[in-house]
């Protein structure tokens, strides 16, 4: 399957998923997007079964009650979507990247010390 960037509401359901050892149910999907987005159960559902059909997860019907689980998994959704950023924001220059994050205060130099000792070792 090929990846796709996925819009930030489903990626917000994605990484609920991922944060659970197991099968999710929709109750619980919703409960989370409710607290935390101030989503309705039909928003909720309606951006589920879209990553349903996106291939990213899978549904499962137990009884009454929907289940789902991770397809994707999140290392692999993670690289594509660093991968897809790195090109597209900074054309694939480490100095541009590095340089943006340290004007914004995102980087501290413990961070680039470790950076340093990391592209040592390769």
């Amino acid at each position: 399957m090929e990846l796709k960037k996925l819009p930030r509401t489903e990626l917000q359901i994605m990484k609920f998923i991922w944060s659970s050892s197991n099968e999710v149910s929709a109750k619980d999907i919703a409960k989370f997007m409710n607290e935390n987005c101030s989503w309705t159960f039909g928003s909720t559902s309606k951006t589920t079964l879209r990553l349903v059909d996106k291939g990213f997860i899978e549904a499962k019907k137990i009884g009454r009650l929907n289940f789902y689980s991770p397809l994707v998994k999140e290392e692999e959704y993670l690289e594509f979507e660093t991968d897809d950023f790195f090109k597209f924001l900074h054309g694939k220059s480490l100095t541009g990247l590095i340089s943006t994050l340290q004007k914004t205060k995102n980087i501290s130099d413990e961070d680039i010390k470790e950076l340093k000792e990391w592209i040592e070792k390769k």
